[in-house]
Order: structure tokens, then sequence, then C-alpha cells
């Protein structure tokens, strides 16, 4: 809810900032306050826009969530590249069985499952986790919880 607000702030800030060079061309009396003001109203109107969106979305994933069979132990968001060449954003799951990669932002949703007896190996940086698998496909998940993601599959010994 926090990056929510700072993103509204943020946003409406540049959008004033933009507003303000445009009203100061186009000979605008007081383009400062009017500036300012749309700015204001554009980080009130764009707030609740990113929580619905967000509500939306965290309701679709739990439905997905619901039809995973095997336990999971670990979740997060990000964006990652299946191999085709395409960045998606989106869950990634890591399971018992394997891991599990779900974009339902766009239709049609991208699904990609990597079963644990299908990885060769792992590597990884601050950000970047590179999955290897066994016929040869690289898959890319790039997310601020790279780390963490590493400490919990050498807790579960698939490192």
């Amino acid at each position: 809810m926090k990056a929510k607000a700072v993103l509204s702030v943020i946003t409406g800030f540049f959008f004033g900032l933009i507003g303000y060079f445009v009203l100061l061309l186009l000979g605008i009396d007081q383009p400062f306050q009017l500036a300012a003001l749309s700015g204001l109203l554009f980080a009130l109107l764009l707030f609740p826009v990113l929580v619905v969106y967000g509500n939306i979305m965290d309701k679709r994933y739990a439905k997905f969530e619901k039809e995973i069979t095997s336990p999971i132990f670990y979740k997060t968001n990000g964006n990652f590249n299946l191999g085709n060449g395409k960045v998606k954003n989106g869950n990634v799951y890591f399971c018992e069985a394997g891991i599990a990669c779900v974009c339902l932002e766009e239709k049609p949703y991208t699904l990609d499952e990597i079963l644990l007896q299908d990885i060769e190996r792992f590597q990884f940086d601050n950000i970047h986790l590179n999955i290897f698998a066994k016929d040869g496909r690289v898959f890319v998940l790039t997310t601020p919880d790279a780390a963490k993601i590493i400490e919990v599959l050498r807790q579960k010994e698939w490192i």
C-alpha cells in the first residue's frame, strides 16, 4: 500500500511538472497553481486505481494458487524470461515438484513449469536467478528476492 502511495505521489509530481512547462509554453495565467493542482489531482486519482488493480490481480493469483497440487514452499513476484525471448511479469512458485512461472496479466495466460528432475543447475547474482534445464533451455528470473530464493533453495537442498 505504501509503495502504491509513493508511486502515485511521484507520478503526480512528474505529471504536474510536465503540465507546468506545457502551461508556460501556452502562456496560461498562473501556470504553477494549475500544474500543482493537476499533479495533485492526478496522484489522488491514480492511487485508488492502483489499489483496485492490485486487488484484482491478487484475486486472480489466489485462484490460480488453489489449483497447484504440489505444496508451495516459496513464492515471489518478478520478471521472467522463459527461454522464448519474451519477458513477462508475474508470480513464481517454488513447489516440492519444481517451479511454476505464471503471468495472469494478459491473455493468453503464461504458465511454464520446470520440474525438479529437469533442472541441471542454478546461477545467480543480486537480482537474477538463472535456471539451466537439462534440455538446454535457460530460464532467467529477475527479482529483488534473488538472494532469499537462493537461501531457501539451499535449505531445501536443491543447490
